[in-house]
């Protein structure tokens, strides 16, 4: 949002993390904002837009999230289901935490330490 209708957008690093899930071949992935806005240190979850347990597409708006001064859009990466909700709406959570875990099937297997998997870089929007 901004004057006139107009929407000012610039694209910084997030973190959508992937790893292979047992033998299975299957991916999972961790939503975290690891860096990328400069002196923000905690973020709050205004609303969820995507819903546990759902499918996501590329590019579908998954959270939106704020800091003191702006509203972030987070957007999937790839498409997949969203399975853990780690920050409801409302809460406050710290740069680096662990926000959601998507997989790529409804019923992949969930990993047992969700910090462990690496990282894998997506786009934000602040607007």
């Amino acid at each position: 949002m901004g004057c006139n209708g107009c929407r000012f957008a610039r694209r910084l690093l997030y973190s959508l993390a992937s790893r292979r899930a047992g033998c299975s071949g299957t991916l999972a992935y961790k939503l975290a904002l690891l860096h990328g806005i400069d002196d923000v240190i905690e973020l709050r979850v205004l609303q969820w837009q995507a819903r546990l347990g759902e499918a996501v597409e590329l590019d579908d708006l998954l959270v939106e999230l704020e800091t003191h001064k702006v509203v972030v859009e987070m957007r999937a990466e790839r498409a997949g289901f969203l399975r853990c909700i780690l920050h409801e709406e409302g809460s406050w959570y710290k740069v680096g935490s662990v926000l959601a875990i998507l997989t790529d099937g409804p019923d992949d297997p969930l990993p047992d330490d969700v910090y462990a998997l690496p990282d894998y870089g997506a786009v934000i929007e602040i607007v």
